[in-house]
């Protein structure tokens, strides 16, 4: 609020007199040529009715663009619901417990001698021992805890279900090309034989005596596989046999920890077709 007027000395008493004129001076409110004088009491209502506008309109401007950040932060924010959200393990997809964390180790290219010879009862053998009496296949108990979709339906029990794995099917298709190469080289498959339909109908899994359309299926499935693991280890040429092969160090999942869990899960299947 404005003084009427300001005391001329602030200090010790002594030191008052320096001042020549009078000791208060009073401080004009407006200046004498000023035809205006100061405003009436509906001027004061006016300015203050258009300053509570304008806060009003400030506010109201305010809280809509409030409004309207809370509105699509929550849209775009979708609330967490514990009820319909799905658990850790389901959120793996396809990935079971007792299949993940395999050790990896380093190795090189090991020639494995019988593995490497034609068709013989011998060969033959070492080939399927690669996925076992079971070939591959597994039994995986309650698999909805996983988010596995049905597998083959377990005879003896209906809490599991029959499933296979990637390796072991692409072991099994191998297999398969290595069968029908040396029936073809040898003899006991002809051309005209292998390119023949299907002996029955495909209405379940490819079968082995599916011929060509069977093995088509491998060659796809085969190359998937490897571009899927896409080892990049770097290779490079070494004698082996007379002959340069690329070969080099790479990491390796244990093999003696991938045989325990097809033993300790495995499933008979060697009563199947498949």
């Amino acid at each position: 609020m404005p003084f009427a007027a300001i005391r001329g000395m602030v200090g010790p008493s002594s030191t008052r007199n320096w001042w020549p004129g009078p000791r208060y001076t009073a401080i004009k409110e407006y200046d004498d040529g000023d035809s205006r004088r100061p405003a009436t009491a509906w001027c004061h209502a006016i300015n203050s009715a258009l300053l509570l506008a304008s806060a009003m309109f400030i506010a109201a401007f305010l809280g809509t663009r409030t409004a309207m950040v809370i509105s699509k932060s929550t849209s775009t924010c979708p609330r967490h619901d514990p009820l319909s959200s799905p658990s850790p393990m389901l959120s793996k997809g396809t990935r079971i417990p007792f299949l993940e964390n395999v050790p990896s180790k380093p190795s090189n290219f090991t020639p494995h001698e019988i593995l490497g010879l034609p068709a013989t009862v011998e060969s033959n053998k070492a080939w399927h021992a690669l996925i076992g009496p079971s070939k591959g296949y597994i039994e995986i108990a309650h698999p909805e805890r996983y988010g596995l979709p049905e597998g083959i339906t377990h005879p003896s029990d209906s809490s599991k279900s029959i499933y296979g794995l990637a390796m072991t099917h692409e072991l099994h298709c191998l297999i398969r090309i290595r069968t029908a190469f040396y029936d073809l080289v040898e003899g006991r498959l002809t051309p005209e034989d292998f390119h023949s339909p299907p002996r029955r109908e495909l209405t379940k899994l490819l079968a082995l005596d599916h011929g060509a359309f069977h093995l088509n299926h491998c060659f796809d499935y085969l190359q998937e596989g490897i571009r899927c693991a896409a080892h990049l280890d770097v290779q490079y040429p070494v004698m082996h046999g007379g002959a340069g092969i690329l070969t080099g160090e790479r990491m390796c999942k244990d093999w003696d920890v991938v045989l325990g869990i097809l033993e300790d899960n495995s499933f008979d299947a060697s009563n199947m077709t498949l």
